[in-house]
């Protein structure tokens, strides 16, 4: 399975020999989120993937990375926004793929969390799935108003020196809960 920026992974092992829901397949359990079985494989001949970070120097302790991601979620969810200030370097960098103008940098990303708080107030964040691979954390995400509308997200933490340097996130648009599949949890 190829993912985004150039990472390489192996599927779940135990995909294909025990079809069952999801959430029964996963290998380790942190603070209530679930982190896929996956193992980082370095590039196929002839690629380069320079965000590769394998396993070495830069590998973040998964416990550690979850909590402060959570703490991250905490700051969207209903935390002070300046909290976010803690948990991101000082030369942090935010990407929204689903935004014309989706960059983020550290001065910014307190107010943009207030922002969108003013857009859609008392919207909850939760982790669906998350796994760690060297120095990145990668989350699938709901959100939910309300107003019963829902989207879905995927978001990409590259960690340094504890904090979080760069993010780079995809939203979809918000839908109506009671049209949607809900995935396995």
């Amino acid at each position: 399975m190829v993912l985004a920026a150039g990472l390489f992974t192996t599927p779940n092992r135990h995909s294909q020999a025990h079809p069952r829901p999801l959430a029964a397949r996963r290998s380790h359990t942190t603070n209530g989120h679930s982190s896929p079985d996956s193992t980082p494989l370095a590039p196929a001949p002839g690629y380069s993937c320079a965000h590769y970070s394998g396993l070495g120097a830069d590998d973040v302790d998964h416990d550690a990375a979850v909590k402060l991601f959570d703490r991250i979620l905490d700051a969207w969810n209903d935390a002070d926004p300046s909290s976010i200030r803690d948990l991101i370097t000082d030369d942090y960098q935010g990407h929204m793929l689903h935004l014309a103008r989706g960059d983020r940098s550290a001065d910014t990303y307190a107010s943009w969390i207030a922002d969108f708080r003013r857009s859609n107030p008392n919207v909850r964040f939760r982790v669906l799935a998350q796994g760690v691979t060297g120095n990145q954390v990668w989350s699938r995400l709901v959100a939910t108003r309300p107003d019963d509308r829902t989207s879905y997200g995927m978001n990409t933490s590259v960690f340094r020196d504890g904090l979080v340097a760069e993010e780079w996130a995809i939203w979809s648009d918000w839908y109506p809960t009671a049209g949607l599949a809900r995935p396995a949890t």
